[in-house]
């Protein structure tokens, strides 16, 4: 707390600046993948069947941001419906503009 006083507006509702990114959880699973490209590895085990489809389709879409950009990695989940023993496999296949 400071002694100081200073007469200023705040930001607009909802505009605190830019914030900064946090680091991905993913970020070195999906550097390791580049590396073999074209070789499977298991991302997640342990989840529900919903999030392990969510995350599937986050990955083939390219968020989080290690996996973009869209399409440069495939993703699958295996598990039984509803269960909380599902998987995410996902390899890295290249960019599609065939930069990497």
């Amino acid at each position: 707390m400071s002694d100081v006083i200073r007469w200023e507006n705040p930001p607009p509702h909802g505009n605190t600046g830019p914030r900064e990114k946090r680091p991905s959880k993913f970020q070195a699973a999906a550097d390791a993948m580049r590396a073999r490209r074209g070789d499977w590895a298991l991302l997640v085990e342990g989840i529900t069947t919903g999030n392990a489809g969510r995350i599937t389709n986050d990955i083939r879409n390219g968020k989080p941001y290690p996996f973009a950009p869209a399409g440069s990695f495939e993703a699958r989940c295996v598990g039984p419906a509803g269960g909380t023993s599902s998987k995410v496999y996902a390899r890295y296949v290249g960019e599609q503009d065939g930069a990497r």
